[in-house]
This record gives structure tokens, sequence and C-alpha cells, in this order.
């Protein structure tokens, strides 16, 4: 099917950039106070860096560097493994050749992740997260690195919402060169502007274009074609467009494009940032930045206050401005104003203050929460227990940014590596199956602690109570309690064993021993009949005491037939 023309392509995009208008005037503010270089509000700022120039005091742009890095490091680590796929039956992920395979798959996803930029488009994304309260990563198809991601700069970008509140439709503002536009789409596609400037070598020229994605309502079925996939994927020239021609018409099979929100308030589109809580702390900071320099400047090179006979010369007086007035011949130079230096002890306590206010709502305290706390004798329990308490604050929002950003980017990564053929067969056990995704990384393991608190202090009550009451041991279940635990703590599934061979190895185990306690039990059997048998075919030596007692015994004498056994019977006096 035919995509929506140029017209109504370009209409909505204007509706959905007016809606966004309210959003601007906050977005532009916190830009300036936490990460100038970020914004993007025209498509002239491409290529033109911002000057800092509101920023005397930096803790406003070093809090979004700690919070970035965290949320790095606590969701996205590349130096470990930060999900695996699950699938919907538990019981199945313990059979071998189902965990082997999702293993090797999520192995290759973090080595394919490791050689395209996906890290580095995460990295930006964060940032954009705890500032703006929004971020935008596109995931396309790529020749070179089979997918690769791309990030949409605030204030370059339009969402809307579907009737479930989730983003499905995603404009972008952006400048391309004549030349890329040409290398790109053709100059077939190009507009005559385009053209013309082409002609004319001037290939550098910006020209500014828009790349829409949208749900497509109408589709024709049983048609693979990208014309016809359930997202549709425009792009056209905004300006010297007279022929309203779209430089390309695609479709993508999944939503390309993941919009984590920080905080959302009922149906807004948009995203609340923790940097809106802080951003009149860092209007402050700046301003009194301002007046404690000034003040400095007054201590150490204050105006002065001079008599105007020395207005004509004779006398220097620097630095700083001198105020003439009208004086005696007993009139002297002294400064203008005097500043009491104990004042600047309280304005650094003040400046600490209101560090300390940026840093709570920027969560700096929960990334940096061993190197701020310089403490002696601190204990792993403690610094465990202040982490929970600090998660409790942002728990939800890590769940929203695993929901709306880490599962989209799985889901949309594996199909694309699915169908470029990265992955092994999958086992037959998996024909129909969809599968999931488990968070492993430190922050979302962190939330699973409660579990494994539960699971410590069941298991250690248990321990200590068998003391008393060894019967209460009966209640645990050992293999599901290890596999618990296995599970909340992120244990990779291969170290643990099939329970299927967990029970084959209990069973062969118990046959050893029961070969060896029969083996210890024969022994002393074994032992006696070897004793008695060197005994009767030992010949006594005369005199001797075993002589002795053989003389002196007394014949054998048959013993009653009703002592011996059923089974056997007298024959030749013995039985």
């Amino acid at each position: 099917m035919a995509d929506s023309t140029v017209q109504e392509a370009r209409k909505e995009y204007e509706a959905l950039l007016q809606e966004r208008a309210w959003y601007d005037v906050l977005y532009r503010d916190i830009s300036d106070y936490f990460q100038p270089w970020r914004s993007r509000f025209l498509s002239s700022d491409a290529g033109k860096p911002k000057r800092n120039g509101k920023n005397a005091r930096n803790r406003a742009l070093l809090s979004v560097r700690v919070a970035r890095a965290g949320l790095m490091g606590g969701l996205t680590p590349q130096a470990r493994p930060w999900f695996g796929l699950t699938t919907p039956d538990p019981d199945m992920m313990d059979y071998g050749p189902v965990k082997e395979w999702t293993y090797d798959v999520q192995l290759r996803m973090f080595d394919r992740f490791a050689r395209t930029n996906i890290y580095d488009t995460l990295h930006e994304t964060y940032g954009d997260d705890v500032t703006f309260g929004i971020s935008s990563l596109n995931v396309e198809d790529d020749d070179l690195d089979v997918l690769r991601g791309y990030v949409a700069p605030i204030g370059s970008f339009v969402i809307a919402n579907s009737h479930r509140l989730e983003v499905d439709t995603w404009f972008q503002r952006r400048t391309m060169t004549v030349r890329q536009l040409v290398m790109k789409f053709g100059a077939e596609k190009c507009s005559q502007r385009v053209n013309s400037l082409w002609n004319q070598q001037q290939l550098h020229i910006p020209i500014e274009i828009i790349h829409a994605i949208r749900p497509r309502t109408e589709r024709e079925y049983g048609d693979l074609s990208a014309k016809n996939m359930p997202w549709s994927s425009c792009r056209f020239e905004t300006e010297g467009n007279t022929e309203n021609k779209y430089l390309s018409e695609s479709g993508y099979r999944e939503f390309p494009v993941m919009c984590s929100r920080w905080e959302k308030t009922g149906e807004d589109s948009y995203g609340k940032p923790p940097a809106v809580d802080c951003l009149g702390a860092a209007r402050g900071l700046q301003k009194f930045e301002d007046r404690r320099l000034q003040a400095l400047d007054k201590l150490i090179n204050p105006p002065m206050n001079a008599p105007t006979f020395l207005q004509s010369g004779g006398v220097t007086i620097l630095p700083g401005e001198t105020n003439y007035y009208e004086g005696g011949p007993q009139s002297k130079v002294e400064p203008a104003i005097i500043i009491d230096p104990r004042m600047f002890v309280e304005a650094r306590e003040e400046l600490h203050d209101i560090e300390s206010q940026i840093d709570a709502a920027m969560f700096v305290d929960l990334f940096l929460l061993i190197a701020n706390d310089t403490r002696s004798g601190i204990t792993a329990e403690e610094i465990r227990a202040k982490k929970e308490e600090r998660l409790l604050q942002v728990g939800p929002t890590i769940q929203r940014i695993m929901r709306e950003k880490l599962k989209p980017l799985i889901d949309r990564s594996f199909a694309i590596m699915l169908r470029r053929g990265e992955f092994p067969p999958p086992p037959p056990e998996l024909s129909g199956v969809n599968l999931g995704v488990e968070f492993l990384a430190p922050l979302a393991a962190a939330q699973r602690a409660v579990a494994t608190d539960s699971l410590e202090r069941t298991m250690a009550f248990a321990v200590n109570s068998s003391k008393f009451f060894p019967s209460i041991l009966d209640n645990i279940d050992d293999d599901a309690a290890i596999r618990e635990y296995a599970k909340a703590v992120g244990t990779p599934p291969k170290i643990l064993r099939d329970p299927k061979f967990v029970k084959q190895i209990r069973e062969d185990r118990h046959k050893q021993d029961q070969v060896q306690q029969m083996a210890e039990m024969a022994k002393p059997a074994k032992d006696a009949m070897t004793a008695a048998k060197v005994a009767s075919e030992a010949t006594p030596q005369p005199g001797s005491v075993l002589a002795n007692l053989a003389a002196n015994a007394p014949p054998p004498t048959a013993p009653p037939s009703s002592v011996l056994p059923p089974n056997l019977s007298v024959v030749g006096g013995r039985p």
C-alpha cells in the first residue's frame, strides 16, 4: 500500500511540533545548565557547538556525567552479561538443548553489540533520560555491522502515543548535505533544488529532511514487500520539494525506535526528568557562585576611597577602582568596602548544600555510594542496605527504562540477527515459543536482592532451629532453593546442571554407596573365615597350649535336631 502524501506527513509533523512546543521552553532551560551540547531545536544548530556560558560552577554537568555512567554500568555493562533469554515455561529452561541454545544466542548478541556502536548510543541516551526525561534510539539494519544505532538529540524529534500509551509515531528533523542525499537516495529521488546544487558542485550545502515512522493502517494480506510492512518509513525534503515526492518509501517489521521516558504523567507523550527537580538549585548555584566570586574579588582587589587632592597624581593605587571625595589634609586612602573573610566559610557551606540538592535529585548518592562514604569501619552489609534503600527511589524508573528501551532493543536486535542468519538452528522444542527477556545487570540484580534476603533468612532460620528440632529441615527443598537463589542473583544458566542429570548423578552415587557399604560389611566375615581356615589347617606343636587344648577337648556330639536351622540336616554327625 502507498503511504500518505508528503503534504499529509508534513501536516502531521507540524501538529506534533506544536504539541511539543510546551516542552521546548523547559528543555532549552535545562539544556543550558545540564547539557548545553545535547539540544538541537533548529536544523541550523548542527555542527555548531554551544558555549557553556551559564555554568560558573559545573556541579550540574558533573551530576549528569555520574548518573549517565551509573546507569550505563548498572543497566547495560559491556564487561558482563546484562540480560538473558527465557521461555514462558520455566521447566523448559532446564532442558539441556534449550538452555544451551538460549545461552549461545545471548553470547552472540553481546558480541554483536560490542562490535557495533550500540553501547556508545546507550551511553548517550542515558544522559538524555536524566536530563530531559526522554531519549530516542533508532536501531537500523546495517550492511557492515548487521545492526547500528542512531541517537536523535532532544529538539530534533517529535513523538505520539498509541491507544496503549506506547510510542508508535516518530518524526525526526535532521540535515544531510547534497552529496549525502544523492549518494544515499539517488539524484532521481531528490528535488530539483538538490539536483541543481549537485550540478553546480555545491556538494556540502546542508538540506533539511524529515524521517517519519508511523503505523501503516492499510496493508495487503500476503504482501511481504517493504511497502506493506506494519510500520511505514518515509523521508522527504522540507524545503524546495515542489514536486512533493518522497526521498524513500519503505517499512519495518518491528518499530525501530526506542523512546524511554523517565517519568510520565497520564497520557503525556513526553517524560518528566529528574533534572527539573533541581533546575532551581542549578540556577541558584550559578548566581550564588557569581556573587561569591565578586565578594572574593572585592576582598582581594577592593574599591578604594581617596581624597580629591590625590586625583591629580602623585599616588598610585593599584589594583581596583578609586572613588574620590572631598577631604582635608588628614584624609587618607582606604578601602571603600571591607569584606569579612569569615563569610567565605559560610558561603562554602551554602554552596555545598545547594550542590547536595542537585546530587540528590540526580541520584549521584546512589551511584557514588561507596566513594562518598568516608567513614571507617563500614561493613559490606551496611553498604548493601543503603544501596537497597536508594534503589527504592529509582526502582520504578529502572523498570520503565527496561520496558521502553532495553526490551525493545533486544527484540529488535534479535529479529535483525535472526533474519541475517546470525544464530544456529533452534531446538525443535522452541518451535512457536515466544522468548522472554530477563535482566541480569547490577541494578536489576539489586532489585531482586529482596528475594535473596528472604531466602537467606529462611535457610539460616532452618539451620539454626535444626539444632533443637532436626525435623524442621524436612521442609526445605534444597534443589528448589539453589535454583531460586541462582535465578535471583543472575547466575549463568550453564552453571546449573539439568535436573534429570542431577537425578542420574544421585542414583549412581547411591549405587556406589551401597556397593561400598556391602563391601565394608563383608570384610569382617571374610576376615573371620580366613582366620578360621588358618586355624583349622595349623598343626599344633607338642607341648603348646593349642596341643594341650586339643588333647583335653571332649569328643564332638551332634546338637539336637530342634536347634538346627530348618534348611540344614545332620550327615555323618555334622551339620
